[in-house]
């Protein structure tokens, strides 16, 4: 059966559709494999088990999103460390549920770890437990780790065709499993913000050719690290929807609450919106600007300084302060200046603060701050 074909009923409500192919796309480390197991446990849970909770922003109420029906999980891993790893991760999070564990869910996880599972291969056993199982969720990590790199490169067209053809055999066993892929954003969007993710095209974030997102992606999201320990983990998920309309267009903002130690329980939040940290090159920008009051890229090239940051991700830097009011806005592009203390954003201009070095130059960094904002 064509997935297609099927009648869109939602798996979880705002969030995902029954039988789609979902790519949750971000930087190495930005917790999108405890995304993924958070979405097995609700998943498995059964109906009714709320994903993301209801939020109030700006006097209005933000509904739940939650599952609907729900049903079995299998969890294709050929990127973690350990299959102990992660059934340690759904454990928690379980019990951050109120569960014994994993296993006392109302459907079952099951962890395939390092099977081999490759795109453009044959797995008649893996198409085997999908049939045994039918799924309501299977979570595939990674589109990197199951690429076949004996056939084919990251880059090479055919990644997408035989991504491609390895969920429609997934989907001929199981029409109505909802397949959610866990893909790398490229090294050089490390320097990004938030706004830089929300107005690129997934064909733009997905590390690898474009034509994996054209042939393996209904719907998107970009995951974005927003803040780790020490701090509570927060990230945030932008939804990149190309086929499912009806799903939510806002931003979810997460938070990890855990408890001490590394089996005790867990559970994902959603909270309200906050200000996105700045990047290194941002608070770098940010203490010329204090330093030299107003410089250009070409003099900073010529001081030698800033050298180990690209000169585009230097350009972005200057984008983003002026998007936060920090810097002015100017006829050349190159040029760094402050602006006016009054159209800084104070929030964001105490975030670049804390990420400002703690040395004896970060008392200057505080006079000079104190005296821009009474200037």
């Amino acid at each position: 059966m064509n997935p297609n074909a099927i009648e869109r009923k939602p798996l979880i409500t705002g969030f995902c559709d029954v039988g789609r192919r979902i790519l949750d796309a971000g930087l190495e480390g930005v917790s999108k494999s405890l995304l993924a197991c958070h979405l097995a446990v609700c998943v498995a849970e059964g109906d009714g088990a709320e994903v993301f909770n209801s939020i109030e922003v700006a006097g209005k109420i933000i509904p739940a999103m939650k599952v609907v029906g729900g049903g079995n999980v299998l969890m294709v891993d050929e990127d973690s460390t350990s299959q102990e790893d992660v059934e340690t991760k759904l454990d928690r999070l379980a019990l951050g549920r109120g569960f014994t564990d994993r296993t006392h869910l109302q459907y079952r996880i099951e962890v395939l770890h390092k099977t081999g599972f490759r795109f453009g291969g044959v797995h008649p056993e893996l198409i085997e437990r999908v049939r045994v199982l039918l799924p309501a969720l299977l979570d595939i990590d990674s589109l990197v780790a199951c690429s076949n790199r004996t056939k084919h490169t990251e880059h090479d067209p055919h990644l997408g065709l035989d991504a491609a053809a390895a969920i429609d055999e997934i989907h001929e066993a199981s029409p109505f499993t909802t397949i959610w892929m866990l893909a790398h954003t490229g090294k050089s969007k490390a320097e990004w913000d938030m706004e830089d993710f929300r107005a690129a095209p997934m064909q733009d974030l997905v590390r690898g050719h474009g034509s994996v997102v054209g042939q393996v992606c209904d719907t998107g999201y970009c995951h974005i690290k927003l803040s780790e320990k020490p701090n509570p983990l927060r990230f945030v998920l932008i939804p990149k929807i190309r086929r499912d309309v009806t799903l939510t267009a806002d931003p979810i903002y997460c938070e990890l609450l855990e408890a001490k130690g590394s089996d005790g329980w867990a559970r994902i939040i959603r909270i309200p919106p906050i200000t996105p940290p700045p990047t290194k090159v941002d608070i770098f920008m940010f203490r010329v600007a204090l330093k030299l009051g107003s410089t250009s890229l070409y003099t900073l090239s010529q001081m030698g300084l800033g050298e180990k940051y690209a000169s585009e991700d230097r350009r972005l830097a200057i984008e983003h302060l002026q998007r936060y009011g920090i810097l002015a806005e100017l006829p050349d592009p190159a040029e760094v200046r402050l602006s006016e203390p009054s159209t800084a954003n104070m929030k964001y201009l105490q975030l670049l603060m804390d990420g400002c070095p703690d040395s004896p130059e970060k008392w200057l960094l505080n006079e000079k701050i104190k005296k821009w904002q009474k200037s």
